[in-house]
């Protein structure tokens, strides 16, 4: 019980980063592009095939990683950002680092 009661903060602030990490990618209005579900600290979102490129997975891996105040020390969490395609769909060229199987 005492562990249980310990790990409510941590679980609690890493749900804040995730819930500000949604509303910021919801803000940018990108048409399709949309939150679908998450399970403990992963996020999957819908995203149009023509809004995928080299640029636009670096944009979404700055505002995903941008730096965050905890307990008065800024740190920032890196994320494995991917590419999930549906079955069938071929891969977008240029982007096969992303791409998880």
């Amino acid at each position: 019980m005492i562990r249980e009661g310990l790990d409510q903060p941590m679980q609690g602030g890493v749900s804040d980063i995730a819930n500000t990490t949604i509303i910021l990618l919801n803000s940018l209005g990108l048409k399709g592009f949309q939150f679908a579900w998450s399970m403990h600290d992963s996020q999957k979102w819908h995203c149009p095939r023509e809004l995928v490129s080299a640029q636009f997975m670096d944009t979404i891996r700055g505002y995903c990683e941008r730096p965050h105040s905890i307990n008065g020390r800024v740190t920032a969490f890196p994320i494995d950002l991917g590419i999930l395609y549906p079955p069938g769909e071929l891969e977008i060229a240029g982007l096969e680092s992303y791409t998880h199987h």
